[in-house]
């Protein structure tokens, strides 16, 4: 469910754009609530780097979270993320996975990201987000290209 990869090394420092500049790009998320989870276009720059280092067309986006996301499937895709945080939102911001959407569902496990290191998630299984005390959390998120969103 959750895996540290080490196969994509570190972004390098110049492709790492300010917040700032990030929430000008087009928020490509079905739901538009910007103020609470945005999916956001990258550059072309961000993108061809990452490619590099699949042998599959990938989509790279900005992700960036201003609320703890309850139990959800991603809408769109499914088997694997990858995910690189540049800002967790807190000291103790966990990724949990459930055994289903309902919140109150058993916690099958949880993990404290660090920034700056990729992550391997199983999006379409029931995970979320709890501990959000400093937003946004920012991070770059993989996926194959043949999904939507």
């Amino acid at each position: 469910m959750i895996s540290k990869i080490s196969f994509i090394p570190k972004v390098p420092k110049n492709l790492i754009e300010d917040l700032s500049i990030i929430e000008t790009r087009r928020n490509v998320h079905f739901a538009n609530r910007p103020s609470e989870y945005a999916s956001r276009k990258v550059d072309d720059k961000l993108q061809s780097w990452a490619q590099q280092f699949f042998n599959y067309p990938i989509i790279t986006r900005w992700q960036v979270q201003k609320i703890d996301l309850s139990p959800h499937i991603d809408h769109g895709i499914s088997g694997w993320k990858y995910v690189y945080y540049i800002a967790l939102g807190g000291d103790n911001v966990r990724t949990i996975f459930w055994e289903s959407i309902d919140i109150n569902s058993k916690i099958i496990c949880e993990q404290v990201a660090e920034c700056y290191k990729w992550y391997k998630y199983k999006i379409d299984e029931p995970h979320g987000t709890l501990g959000l005390s400093q937003p946004p959390r920012i991070s770059i998120t993989i996926k194959k290209a043949n999904q939507t969103i």
